[in-house]
């Protein structure tokens, strides 16, 4: 579905985002096949520098989610993120997550299951 890069050591072809609203979007049944780690994925970076962001104000809002798999959102190297208003559905047995990782503030709906490591 969507893939925030941040390593530019192998392909070079992705900076870091500033500014990005996902809005009114249908994601239906993404991530099918082993590429990727989640439906969308900001991926992280081989050095991690305390209060320094690669990815800066990512807003994933008012989506409709249909998904297969446990990882929905995989947050990394992240300043500002904001997941409100989607609507999430799994076929059972599937609790539908985001994992979240040197991110400076969340802003995630509630009812969604957020795993911090």
């Amino acid at each position: 579905a969507i893939l925030f890069e941040s390593n530019g050591s192998f392909w070079f072809e992705s900076g870091g985002t500033t500014d990005v609203t996902v809005q009114n979007n249908m994601f239906d049944r993404c991530k099918y096949t082993v590429w990727g780690v989640s439906v969308i994925s900001c991926v992280p970076r081989e050095a991690i520098e305390e209060e320094k962001y690669f990815h800066k104000n990512i807003k994933i809002n008012n989506n409709q989610f249909k998904t297969t798999f446990d990882h929905l959102i995989q947050f990394d190297n992240v300043e500002n993120i904001s997941f409100k208003g989607n609507r999430v559905s799994a076929i059972e047995g599937v609790t539908p997550k985001i994992t979240v990782k040197h991110v400076k503030n969340c802003n995630i709906d509630e009812d969604i299951v957020t795993e911090r490591i």
